[in-house]
């Protein structure tokens, strides 16, 4: 147990220190006062510390617009970037599906490729069909059997197309000699569309017998990214080209895309 007589210097102790801190900080606001008043010191030190003016804000505020006005046109010719490469990659699959379904079959197989415009939109629309009897020349809807539902492609439209390693080859976008069907209601009636044999060679043209099979050596299929419903942007584009003897097709971007 502590002895009483020593609760009195505690107590004494106590009040000299809250004493001498009662004087410290008189004797710093009455310092800081006198700086004020002469004009040397800066209010924003007595006050918030932590705190922004006006001019500082509008600062951060103008710098957040102007990175946005750079940021945006790049990240929206990004987003048409991507939309050109995926439908690239789309186009080269039905491609490859209806190579693999003739060859399976050992039939033909119609895949069309055409470009519209719907609700104000540029778009592509892709149908591939079997031909039941083996017969090309034979395009009633009785003889063609769909393999895919009409699938569509927003924001791009076809094209000449402009990689080197395919030039000369025989345009789709220029083509209209191909077959035009109706695979239950979608309409395919521009003759933009491409024959597969059943040994995987490809023609543009519809043959005019069942044994007046004649493959393309080389097709060329441009895709550019679009605006709207009529202007396609002819530096954003992906083009595809198909060996017209074995079918297999590969695709063309530009290395700065």
């Amino acid at each position: 147990m502590v002895p009483p007589s020593k609760f009195p210097l505690a107590g004494e102790e106590l009040r000299r220190e809250f004493q001498l801190r009662t004087f410290s900080l008189r004797k710093f606001r009455a310092k800081t006062f006198c700086l004020a008043k002469r004009g040397t010191a800066n209010p924003r030190s007595v006050g918030d510390q932590f705190g922004f003016s006006l001019i500082e804000l509008l600062v951060v505020v103008g710098i957040f617009v102007l990175l946005m006005t750079i940021a945006i046109p790049s990240f929206s010719n990004f987003g048409r970037a991507q939309g050109v490469t995926e439908a690239s990659y789309q186009v080269a699959a039905a491609i490859e599906q209806a190579r693999s379904e003739a060859i399976a079959r050992s039939g033909y197989v119609w895949l069309a490729i055409e470009d519209e415009v719907e609700a104000g939109t540029r778009q592509l629309r892709l149908g591939i069909a079997l031909v039941k009897d083996s017969n090309p020349t034979n395009l009633s809807s009785e003889n063609l059997q769909p393999l895919i539902k009409p699938m569509t492609i927003q924001r791009v439209g076809l094209a000449n197309s402009q990689t080197p390693e395919i030039a000369g080859g025989d345009e789709l976008s220029s083509h209209t000699g191909g077959a035009t069907f109706q695979v239950g209601k979608a309409r395919f009636q521009k003759g933009c569309s491409l024959l597969f044999a059943p040994t995987g060679e490809v023609s543009l043209t519809a043959p005019s017998s069942r044994d007046d099979f004649r493959f393309d050596p080389l097709i060329a299929i441009g895709i550019q990214a679009a605006r709207g419903a009529n202007n396609l942007d002819s530096k954003n584009y992906a083009d595809i080209g198909i060996d017209g003897s074995t079918g297999i097709c590969q695709i063309y971007r530009p290395m700065s895309q």
